[in-house]
């Protein structure tokens, strides 16, 4: 009788021990690189982006080679946020003249740009511009370069340069 009483004790805390278990928690958004697809319940801050490597602030030097050069080359600064439109999309703010604000698809650790501005305002005319390039951060993800390729349109026509862009982050 005893034996049969130790037995029923042990099933009936095994059972009870495993309905009260708390469910895993962790990051249950498959796009995140720490998606855990057995966590049952979400802690959003086990979530990581690929563009979370990429957000912050960087000293950059734009080097373009043909009709930009006299409006973008040298020193800048280059800020890059969280954009609005998901968790694969960052904003970049090209601290120019004119200021640049671009949106940009994170994969990994390359950011894929293809932007169309209108009505942009260079010493007094307006322009459409379309920038298009890959920017990549090294493994320390720190350091970021790449080419970005722009497109001047106006009233005479259009201009097109390739700017090689390698950045710090401060």
């Amino acid at each position: 009788m005893k034996h049969l009483f130790m037995i029923s004790l042990t099933v009936t805390s095994l059972i009870w021990s495993s309905g009260c278990s708390d469910p895993l928690t962790g990051c249950t958004d498959p796009e995140a690189e720490t998606y855990d697809p057995n966590a049952e319940k979400n802690n959003s801050s086990d979530c990581i982006y690929a563009r979370d490597k990429f957000v912050g602030d960087y000293d950059a030097e734009l080097e373009c080679d043909n009709a930009l050069a006299f409006l973008i080359n040298g020193m800048t600064s280059i800020s890059i946020v969280e954009s609005s439109t998901g968790s694969n999309y960052v904003d970049i703010t090209l601290l120019t003249d004119p200021i640049l604000r671009l949106e940009a698809t994170v994969e990994g650790y390359t950011l894929f740009i293809d932007n169309a501005i209108p009505n942009v305002s260079i010493g007094g005319n307006f322009f459409d511009v379309a920038a298009k390039g890959e920017l990549t951060l090294d493994n320390n993800e720190k350091d970021l370069s790449g080419i970005l390729n722009v497109t001047l349109t106006g009233p005479s026509g259009s201009t097109m340069d390739s700017c090689m862009v390698i950045a710090s982050k401060k």
